[in-house]
């Protein structure tokens, strides 16, 4: 089977899953979160190791029970950090093979990783968890075509060469009409605030594909995991996610109490 092939029928079986979660929400939705969190975890603990930092597992998995106690009390998702931040630091004080590295990104991973991920249930049943996808998937597609056809500037190439600036600016104005007839279409709040944050959202989800590739630089591998075909793995598909959903999850927030 050739990789085309592969990755396309990979693609439409992620598109098909990704809809009916979306759709049903709840405890789909919540179990989708709870499982990429945990494959997303592993690749980057796996990674991080080929540079000797060994992420604190225990914290980590304490934390990812914490979010989905908070989430069943209504609780603040946030509150979450607390315990990793704590169970790091009693671990690092007690331990001789835990190092300061090791106890700062893990809190960080935990915030970049599951805390981020937590907060599509916490859109759940509003149309911004889908406008999450539609930045990503839009924001991409557009960076892609107009960097393949019109892509001269570098834009960081020590990281990724074959990012252009013409491309990471296709992306954001592809972005941004598809963004804004999502949110005419479904007649929701459509204003400047709106812009700022999709045009931010679209930003940040580049610079999400571009920090995850840095990672990957620095650990010298090529893809996460090979646990999609022809798609590499769970970090290789929610990077640029990762940093697109505190956004949204921030607009709404500001729209609800404006």
């Amino acid at each position: 089977m050739s990789d085309l092939r592969t990755r396309t029928i990979t693609a439409l079986i992620g598109l098909i899953l990704i809809s009916f979660v979306l759709y049903f929400g709840g405890i789909a939705l919540k179990s989708v979160v709870l499982i990429t969190s945990i494959f997303a975890i592993y690749e980057m603990n796996r990674a991080l190791k080929l540079i000797n930092i060994k992420l604190n597992i225990l914290a980590l998995a304490l934390g990812i029970i914490g979010i989905l106690v908070l989430q069943s009390l209504k609780f603040n998702v946030f509150y979450s950090l607390i315990i990793v931040f704590f169970v790091t630091a009693i671990s690092y004080l007690f331990s001789k093979n835990i190092s300061l590295m090791d106890s700062g990104l893990t809190v960080m991973m935990f915030y970049y990783i599951p805390l981020n991920l937590s907060l599509l249930v916490e859109l759940d049943k509003t149309p911004f968890l889908y406008l999450v996808f539609v930045i990503a998937f839009s924001t991409d597609t557009f960076a892609y075509l107009s960097g393949s056809k019109f892509g001269k500037i570098k834009l960081l190439e020590s990281v990724s060469p074959k990012k252009s600036v013409e491309g990471f600016i296709g992306g954001i104005l592809g972005c941004l009409i598809c963004s804004i007839l999502y949110l005419v279409y479904f007649d929701l709040n459509l204003s400047v605030l709106s812009i700022i944050f999709i045009v931010l959202a679209s930003i940040m989800g580049q610079m999400g594909d571009l920090f995850a590739s840095k990672i990957k630089r620095l650990t010298d591998i090529k893809d996460y995991s090979n646990l999609l075909p022809g798609h590499g793995g769970i970090m290789d598909r929610i990077d640029s996610i990762l940093f697109i959903i505190p956004l949204i999850y921030s607009l709404l927030n500001i729209i609800n109490n404006l």
